[in-house]
């Protein structure tokens, strides 16, 4: 998801980083990746958006292309599109496919279609498959927001097999939405929703099916993202499920996706009226988290879940 628009206060920590991380390039960009592991991506981020284009480029390489794909996802977008069309498409498919698939969608949907092609040929052919069928949904809609990192598990199962599922795939690092397993059927249609916390609290010899909530909410691949972020705050959810008409779950919405989808609408809004009537009052009178609780009266119920 893009990410939303950081304050100037907020980078403050890029600008006591960067002098020291341009003098690693320089002099020793073997030592960039140990000497900023303790770095969180948005941070560097910040840094990189002070770099020119060369030095971003050296700053990614020598990042490696998992940790540079973590700070792609919150590169201003703007600049993230003129690395990303600057480069060649193998590079691109490097970095993007290290990237969640809702985020790569993200990165691709604002490139140059033709270039877009070019870089999902580069791609392995089952994330390519991934990221067009997200590529395929509005950006403003359940299928556009969502990503195709969840985790499942036959409704058949004991809960130690589950519980012994869902460590391979936390080992394997692919999956985003870890917090919420889904319970399937034989012909893999959902038929229950359980938290991690429940399945590693069951007895033992107990099945899913025992132990799984039966009445799961959940969104179509059209709902737009006002009906997901209403979803998520009636029901205090962490995560929907975005579930096609056949009952299969295509992917999963994170409470923090749709925070910054939000955000990012708020920060539109603004900028396209600047300070002309809105709501009630206008802009230039009324406080943000105002404006926000009128606009969005779930809002800081989601933010408190993300705290």
């Amino acid at each position: 998801m893009a990410q939303p628009q950081r304050k100037p206060e907020d980078r403050a920590v890029a600008a006591l980083l960067a002098p020291d991380i341009i003098a690693l390039l320089e002099e020793s960009p073997g030592d960039i990746a140990v000497e900023t592991e303790e770095i969180h991506p948005a941070d560097l981020a910040d840094v990189a958006e002070l770099l020119d284009h060369a030095q971003l480029q050296a700053l990614l390489t020598a990042l490696g292309p998992s940790r540079a794909a973590g700070v792609l996802e919150y590169l201003d977008e703007e600049l993230r599109t003129e690395f990303l069309e600057a480069i060649t498409p193998r590079q691109a498919a490097e970095l993007v496919s290290a990237m969640t698939p809702d985020d790569r969608a993200d990165a691709l949907e604002e490139i140059d279609e033709e270039q877009v092609q070019e870089i999902l040929s580069e791609i392995p052919s089952a994330a390519r498959r991934e990221t067009e069928q997200l590529l395929a949904y509005d950006a403003d809609t359940a299928g556009g927001l969502m990503t195709t990192e969840f985790v499942s598990v036959s409704s058949d199962m004991t809960v130690e097999a589950a519980l012994e599922n869902v460590r391979q795939v936390a080992r394997s690092g692919k999956k985003e939405a870890m917090n919420v397993i889904y319970a399937t059927n034989n012909d893999g249609r959902v038929v229950g929703v359980m938290s991690l916390r429940e399945l590693l609290a069951a007895p033992a010899g107990a099945k899913v099916s025992d132990i799984a909530w039966t009445e799961v909410v959940s969104v179509t691949p059209q709902s737009d993202r006002e009906e997901v972020a209403r979803v998520i705050a009636n029901y205090d959810m962490l995560a929907v499920p975005v579930v096609s008409e056949s009952g299969h779950v295509m992917g999963v919405i994170t409470v923090d996706d749709v925070i910054d989808a939000i955000q990012e609408e708020q920060t539109e809004d603004v900028q396209k009226l600047g300070g002309m009537e809105a709501l009630d009052e206008p802009y230039s009178t009324i406080s943000f988290w105002r404006m926000i609780k009128k606009r969005a009266g779930w809002l800081s119920a989601l933010s408190s879940e993300k705290c």
